[in-house]
């Protein structure tokens, strides 16, 4: 998926792949976020959202814009 962005001011572009991908049963199911650390050291979490709940006025967005319709069948 292409996305391009304006960030601090600089124009970006990035291509993005979307996987769909599969886990064990129940491997994240008492899990509402995952930490993980970027090569850079950097802290960052994963968060579970059902996609009805995204893209709404004032509330959490899905990254890139257009991934929303994009799983829905929709992009």
């Amino acid at each position: 998926m292409e996305n391009i962005f304006v960030h601090e001011g600089s124009l970006g572009h990035e291509i993005v792949a979307i996987l769909d991908v599969s886990f064990p049963p129940n491997t994240f199911v008492a899990e509402e976020r995952i930490q993980f650390t970027e090569d850079s050291g950097t802290t960052c979490f994963a968060e579970w959202f059902s996609l009805d709940s995204l893209d709404l006025l004032n509330g959490p967005e899905l990254y890139p814009s257009g991934l929303k319709e994009h799983l829905l069948g929709k992009g």
